[in-house]
């Protein structure tokens, strides 16, 4: 699990849980990231570009394979536009088999946080009726 630090106002934890849920206690939507990451793909930095209407960036040095990726680009405008997550049938989800051991050999990130007594008391009888 990948946790991002979100530039909200901060609460105690006593806040957070006591009527309701921790989403509650915040004053403010938690701000969406601008920048996105690229995966380490670098855009070339001599090659000839062109931006597409639907925001598609073209790399080619022959024009003839610019124009007739423009063309595939505006035949097909909706590939482009995000229309948020897919619905797909149980019968076509593909199946990735566990192995039997894998806890063991998947090694889990995590880390603990400083509280204060009263808070570790009230976090842990939560977690607990999260795990019943």
């Amino acid at each position: 699990m990948v946790c991002q630090v979100i530039n909200a106002p901060l609460k105690p934890l006593s806040v957070l849980f006591d009527g309701g849920e921790a989403h509650d206690a915040l004053e403010e939507k938690p701000k969406v990231p601008t920048s996105f990451t690229t995966l380490g793909i670098k855009t070339p930095d001599e090659a000839p570009s062109v931006v597409t209407a639907e925001g598609v960036h073209v790399y080619a040095v022959n024009r003839k394979q610019v124009r007739a990726l423009e063309k595939l680009c505006a035949k097909h405008p909706k590939l482009w536009v995000d229309s948020g997550p897919i619905n797909v049938p149980l019968d076509r989800q593909m199946k990735i088999p566990l192995l039997d051991n894998y806890l063991d050999l998947v090694k889990f990130n995590s880390c603990a946080y400083p509280l204060g007594q009263k808070d570790c008391v009230l976090l842990d009888k939560r977690h607990d009726l999260l795990h019943v």
